[in-house]
């Protein structure tokens, strides 16, 4: 309990010295108690009340304003729960859950702004969820779909063999049926001459890509 409390004390009051008593945080009876000034809100708190006030709006059919919410909650979200404590396997658990019911969130975001054809936020959107886990080939997929819709083939073309490369280097696997079928789609509406300079941008990448998908899936 030692080290969550300190945890805690260091996420309230960051400039707190070690061993000096906190402001918020006491003990008595070997019982924490938590005392916040009035005004005080639990980011975590807030976060869930908007996802579920954004999935309220979607029952009513209310895309527009389950936007606004899911954004905010993406916004506080940031680099995930207690980042400066990202090491430590007290708090892994509740990471877990918070970064799942994040990312599926991500992925109804994405869906609105397909369905408002507003395909530039989607596309931050997918490389949102491929910055969390860049083995997800759902949100390969759809991005390649997005970047189809654009007509930029080229760089779906691109995004699927950077996929192909991280499956293979970090789970000794290649790219499922749906997305093979996917590109390979791509691939044949494509003419020859056409397919042979992809083939040699795409050698081109790959010398020049990084393996963090937020940098190498363009612009």
């Amino acid at each position: 309990m030692g080290a969550r409390s300190s945890a805690i004390r260091a996420a309230l009051e960051p400039e707190l010295p070690a061993r000096a008593k906190s402001n918020y945080l006491h003990c008595s009876n070997q019982t924490y108690r938590l005392d916040l000034p009035p005004d005080s809100c639990i980011d975590t708190v807030v976060f869930m009340a908007k996802i579920k006030d954004g999935r309220n709006f979607l029952q009513q059919d209310d895309a527009a304003r389950a936007l606004i919410c899911f954004e905010t909650a993406a916004q506080m979200y940031g680099e995930g729960l207690l980042p400066s404590n990202r090491y430590d396997a007290w708090c892994d658990e509740h990471r877990d859950q918070y970064q799942c019911v994040f990312t599926d969130t991500l992925r109804t975001m994405a869906g609105l702004y397909m369905k408002q054809r507003n395909i530039d936020e989607a596309i931050k959107v997918y490389r949102q969820l491929l910055s969390l886990d860049n083995w997800d080939e759902d949100a390969y997929l759809d991005l390649m779909r997005c970047y189809v819709l654009q007509g930029r083939d080229l760089q779906a073309i691109t995004l699927y063999r950077h996929c192909e490369k991280i499956l293979l280097r970090d789970l000794d696997t290649v790219p499922g049926q749906t997305l093979q079928e996917f590109v390979q789609r791509i691939l044949r509406r494509r003419s020859p001459a056409v397919v042979a300079k992809e083939g040699a941008l795409s050698s081109l990448t790959g010398m020049m890509e990084s393996t963090d998908p937020a940098i190498s899936l363009g612009n």
